[in-house]
């Protein structure tokens, strides 16, 4: 995990220049709310919550930046209702801080895709088209690090960071005024149900 995370802030660096290396981190979701991903577990287990992985996530890389003095801010320490953020005021919260902007997230489709993808804003069709540079290739080093140390099985193997835009039609809440170098992860898909069960795991999220 931590070589993952120094690939991804390393090259932040070498683009932008290391004095420039500040982080906001935001764990997706949060509270339990409508917008969170809650999905039953069998066998007595208790639910899975997509915002509880991404606080986990959250929590370790602000732990593994402090460990390398590096500047961060985060939009939630805590899972309630409150800390379930609207998606511009988050975007308002990355210019304002004017880092690099990382949200973590996991992804969900038909229960039988797992893979790891990076968006970064997009505003073409093109999967390449960023209205941020370096966010591309951010997202890139991320997903090829995520690749090679994976513990998990893929039904995709190769590693993409593409524009949201060209991906979905529209960009992502946290990125579409989101001024800063940076990008969403979807660090696998919590409805394949190995995953999902490997994702309850407090070890497995850090």
């Amino acid at each position: 995990m931590k070589k993952i995370l120094l690939s991804a802030l390393l090259l932040c660096a070498t683009v932008l220049g290391a004095s420039a290396a500040k982080v906001l981190i935001n764990p997706g979701h949060g509270g339990y709310d409508s917008d969170d991903r809650g999905i039953s577990m069998p066998l007595g287990v208790p639910m899975f919550w997509e915002s509880e992985g991404n606080l986990t996530r959250g929590l370790e890389l602000r732990a593994f930046l402090t460990e390398m003095d590096v500047n961060y801010s985060i939009t939630r320490t805590t899972n309630t209702s409150a800390d379930d953020l609207n998606l511009t005021y988050i975007a308002t919260l990355s210019n304002n801080y004017g880092g690099y902007f990382m949200s973590l997230h996991t992804n969900g489709g038909n229960a039988s895709a797992n893979y790891t993808i990076a968006f970064f804003r997009g505003y073409t069709y093109s999967p390449y088209s960023q209205v941020i540079p370096p966010s591309q290739a951010m997202g890139l080093a991320l997903a090829k690090e995520h690749h090679n140390h994976m513990i998990t099985n893929e039904t995709y193997t190769t590693p993409r960071s593409q524009s949201d835009y060209a991906f979905w039609g529209w960009n992502y809440g946290v990125l579409r005024t989101n001024s800063r170098p940076g990008y969403l992860i979807e660090a696998w898909f919590h409805d394949y149900r190995p995953e999902t069960l490997r994702l309850k795991s407090f070890m497995y999220n850090k």
